[in-house]
């Protein structure tokens, strides 16, 4: 036992040590005593004492050991100050110190290394006389491996030291030494030699390295691969981490190779993707392909075929339905299909770091024809054009050194003017080769440019064959390039692919008729035999030679209806009227047409969507199609005899496929012909098809009855009436009036007044109500010219009762014209009187200032202010109305009719002596009782002895009229809806 003259508290721990000296807590407690008191001499700056006291403190922890050999509690105590007291060699090397003594004797510095060596060593066994008894503590392991591996030099005995330290943990405890082991490799990637080094060695620093800083005192790469690959092995999610590691290290083919084993691992049936660096499993692949793409030499053969193998996938993606072949759900394959260019590119870049160019340029060609989609097709054709940029640039440049060689040989050989032209023959000579390899890659250049709109073109036919509208452009792209890439004979084979290519029952932007017209086109435009054009519609149609034979059960091409069918043969006769072949062209519709020429034809594909005619009807056979119908019965009218012309009209209405046009034309065709009462029968059958009220039926009856008016006048009058009627008896109201009126004017010209002014009537009952104000303007001139205006009244009055209000109102003022040009002033007054309860004064001025002019021409005081109290009357009855509906559209108040009509009275500025009533005198009414809402005049206030006593209209004497008319001015001149009562 010592005690320590140094620390005050010795004597007393070590009295209570000798009567417990196995007490752990004891000996932590007597320890403790020296660190406090080392603090306190360290604020006294007396370093003499307090390295005794270090000493001192070592001493106890070593008695302590020795008595309580296997206490965790101790030995970690003691490790802990150990470590802390010792200056670790990483930092040694990198301290000030260090880097001042290197600057001295080498004699210095190598006791200087050696003193710090032999302290590592020290505390190297103090761990290890740690490790007999406390070898299953992990942290007793934990704080020798950072001792250890803070020392650059041992790195063997570092990494035989993780080893046993995962030798003797159980595997539930490896995680924490794992990661020390990581961090000990990740810190690492500098080459140096793994030696074998034992713990007596010496290892001695040269002075140039021992001037360098830590970090370069790395752990060798081939030490960090072999502990990453038992890592990985540990711990598989590592692999991406030891694949970092080794790009990092510049081992880019063991990186691949590891990423691939990872990949390879997750694609297994029940295991699933995980990265801990946030990685996908298409991010993995694609960072694979990148780095093997990067480092052709040194990851090897191999790139292609993996490549090779993402795009063949990502086609058969793009044909198949991707939800139903990604059955795996850690695979990202669908994924490739959106990065063909990128793979694309990323295989061409790979052959061009090896240089083989030639390669790199077909396998860019390649990809322009395999990709299908425009953005992939972008970045395929971008990187191809920056290629042969590029492959131009170096030629260049080649060029350029070359020559710049042959200058320099000029230069030394120091020769005069004709060793000058020797060397520019030379020049030429050598630089030959090289310019035709310039103008060979600027021929490339330019061939790809000009070749990118049918590239293009290529791809959006991949993306969809069934695409007419495509193969049209790629037709007219080719026909517009000139050989060898274009011309005729290209366009022609884009046609023969385009219509084996092209599915009807998918065809967009077209049909596939259009492409067997657009064939025969070119060989007739082109071609030097009319036969060859003839052919291609005889295959498109199914047709044997010469057109006449009808459609052969096994037609060469289908078409999704009739209709398409249709167009080819349309085109055939066509061209062959081109051809000035007049009988062919007839003899092609007649077959197109013949019953039964098309049901063989369109058998099976009526169900997938046929021809709707106008009728809405499928049509569904060749023989009942409208187009080749038209054609044909023009071509029957041109080029055949009139009785063959007839024969086709009358099957094609018998057939029911004749529409109103071919009626008319088939009807004009034989009043032509002088065929007149076949003509008559024509229209009737074609009334037949075509019936009120559909509105086909109009033009029809139209030109039927004006023809048969032509043609008789007035000889069959009975029978022109019959027709008439026939057609106004089920003709709808809205086309009544294009009938009514010829029929009048017909009754005018060959019949009778009365029978005219019948049909008038009718009309005027008949039409809709938007025609029957005009309806009735006819009438009533017709009547007022055939019978004199007196017996237009009735025919007024029952207008008026008829009509509209704003029709009636307008009724009203000619009738009241018609009263004053026969002198009846009273009754024009009557009339607009009731008319006047119609018209708002606010919404139509005109009305009532035409009544203000009658007045002021034909009236008295007493009969204008009768018009300004119905005016007002009028007025406060439709202002009645609006203030209902302001009530209506939230006003808050409701009023009462007493209040109401107090409300009007002074708006409308009627005396309180007033009273709005209904009522006025029969005599205005016409001898019918008053209207409601009407002012009554004060005679009849006066009390009127019934309605024998009329007011009169004209003055007594001359000074009367002057007195009237000086009244009426001086009403006038003020305000119009006032008079001055006391005048």
């Amino acid at each position: 036992m010592s005690i320590s003259t140094h620390n005050p508290e010795s004597l007393d721990y070590e009295t209570r040590l000798l009567q417990d000296h196995f007490n752990p807590n004891l000996w932590l407690a007597y320890v403790d005593s020296f660190e406090s008191t080392i603090y306190s001499l360290q604020q006294s700056s007396s370093s003499a004492s307090i390295s005794s006291l270090k000493v001192d403190r070592y001493l106890v922890f070593e008695r302590a050991v020795a008595i309580l050999p296997g206490s965790y509690k101790l030995w970690r105590a003691y490790l802990k100050t150990l470590t802390r007291d010792f200056v670790p060699m990483s930092v040694y090397l990198s301290s000030r110190s260090f880097r001042k003594s290197s600057s001295s004797s080498s004699q210095q510095q190598q006791q200087q290394q050696q003193q710090q060596q032999l302290t590592f060593k020290k505390l190297k066994s103090v761990f290890e006389r740690s490790l007999t008894k406390c070898s299953k503590y992990p942290r007793i392991w934990a704080m020798y491996l950072s001792f250890h591996s803070s020392n650059p030099l041992y790195i063997t005995s570092t990494r035989r030291l993780f080893d046993r330290s995962l030798q003797s943990l159980p595997v539930s405890q490896h995680g924490p030494i794992w990661e020390m082991y990581n961090q000990w490799i990740g810190a690492g990637g500098g080459e140096a030699k793994d030696g074998n080094e034992n713990e007596n060695e010496n290892v001695e620093l040269s002075t140039s390295t021992s001037t360098k800083s830590s970090t370069t005192h790395r752990t060798p790469v081939e030490t960090g691969i072999r502990v990453l690959t038992r890592y990985s092995t540990f711990t598989p999610s590592a692999l991406e981490s030891f694949a970092t590691f080794l790009l990092s290290s510049s081992r880019p083919s063991a990186s691949v190779a590891v990423l691939i084993q990872l990949l390879s691992s997750s694609s297994a049936p029940g295991s699933t993707f995980s990265s801990p660096l946030g990685r996908s499993y298409f991010d993995t692949w694609m960072e694979v392909l990148r780095i093997w793409g990067e480092h052709p030499e040194e990851c090897g053969e191999g790139f292609e075929k993996v490549v090779r193998a993402k795009l063949h996938k990502s086609t058969n993606l793009n044909a198949a339905d991707k939800s139903k072949s990604n059955s795996n759900s850690n695979s990202s394959e669908p994924e490739f299909a959106e990065v063909e260019g990128v793979l694309w590119c990323k295989l061409a870049a790979y052959y061009t770091r090896l240089g083989g160019f030639e390669r790199a340029r077909s396998v860019y060609e390649e990809g322009l024809k395999a990709v299908s989609k425009v953005r992939d097709f972008g970045l395929v054709f971008d990187a191809y054009s920056r290629f042969e940029e590029a492959t131009i640039t170096a030629k260049v440049a080649m060029m350029e050194e070359e020559a710049e060689e042959v200058e320099e040989e000029e230069e030394e050989e120091e020769e005069e003017e004709e060793d000058a032209d020797d060397s520019v023959s030379e020049l030429i000579g050598t630089g030959g080769s090289t310019g035709n390899d310039i103008e060979l890659a600027l021929a490339r250049a330019e061939h790809l440019v000009s070749r990118r709109p049918l590239l293009l073109n290529s791809v959006l036919l991949r993306q969809n064959p069934s695409n007419v509208g495509d193969w049209h452009s790629r037709v007219d792209l080719l026909l517009s390039t000139p050989l060898p890439v274009g011309g005729v004979v290209k366009a022609i084979e884009c046609l023969g692919k385009a219509v084996k290519a092209v599915e009807p029952q998918r065809a967009v932007n077209g049909n596939s008729a259009s492409l067997w017209i657009r064939l025969a086109k070119i060989y007739e435009e082109h071609g030097e035999d009319k036969e060859d054009a003839r052919e291609v519609y005889r295959n498109a149609t199914g047709t044997g030679a010469g057109g006449g034979g009808g459609t052969t059960d096994s037609a060469a091409a289908k078409f999704k209806n009739t209709d398409d069918l249709a167009q080819c043969f349309c085109h055939w006769a066509e061209m062959e009227l081109r051809f000035e072949c007049y009988p062919e062209a007839l003899a092609v519709v007649r077959s197109a047409v013949s019953p039964g020429s098309g049901a063989q034809q369109i058998a099976g594909q009526q169900a997938a969507g046929g021809n709707k005619g106008k009728g809405g009807k499928v049509q569904k056979g060749l023989h009942r199609n409208l187009r080749l119908w038209t054609l044909r019965l023009d071509l029957e009218e041109s080029l055949a005899s009139v009785q063959e012309a007839k024969a086709a009209y009358e099957h094609c209405m018998t057939l029911g496929v004749a529409t109103p046009s071919i009626v008319l034309n088939y009807a004009s065709f034989l009043g032509e012909n002088k065929f007149f009462e076949e003509a008559f029968k024509a229209y009737e059958k074609g009334l037949g098809l075509f019936y009120f009220p559909q509105p086909h039926a109009k033009p029809l009856w139209t030109a039927y009855l004006a023809d048969f008016e032509l043609r008789y006048s007035g000889s069959k009058m009975e029978r022109l009436r019959e027709l008439y009627e026939r057609c106004l008896e089920k003709c709808p109201p809205e086309h009544s009036s294009a009938f009514f009126v010829p029929y009048a004017n017909l009754e005018e010209k060959y019949g009778l007044a009365k029978r005219a002014l019948l049909v008038y009537e009718r009309a005027a009952t008949t039409v809709p109500d938007a025609e029957k104000l005009a309806a009735y303007q006819l009438y009533i001139d017709k009547a007022e010219a055939f019978f004199g205006a007196t017996k237009t009244r009735v025919i007024y009055e029952a207008a008026i009762e008829a009509l509209q209000d704003s029709d009636a109102s307008k009724m009203c003022l000619r009738y009241c014209d018609l009263e004053v040009r026969l002198g009846e002033i009273e009754r024009g007054r009557a009339a607009l009187a009731f008319g006047a309860q119609m018209v708002d004064p606010r919404r139509d001025p005109v009305y009532w200032g035409k009544w203000h002019d009658f007045e002021v021409a034909n009236g008295n005081e007493e009969t204008f202010r009768e018009m300004l109290r119905v005016k007002r009357s009028v007025s406060a009855a439709f202002s009645t109305v609006n203030y209902n509906a302001a009530e209506m559209g939230g006003e808050t108040k409701a009023y009462t009719n007493a209040e109401a009509m107090a409300k009007i009275s002074r708006e409308e500025n009627i005396g309180e002596g007033e009273e709005v009533m209904g009522g006025n005198t029969q005599e205005q009414m016409g001898g019918k009782g008053g209207m409601e809402g009407f002012v009554n005049s004060k005679a009849a206030e006066g009390g009127m002895e019934g309605n024998s006593k009329k007011r009169k209209a004209e003055p007594n004497s001359i000074e009367d009229l002057e007195r009237q008319a000086t009244r009426i001015k001086a009403a006038v001149g003020g305000d119009d809806d006032e008079i001055d009562l006391d005048e």
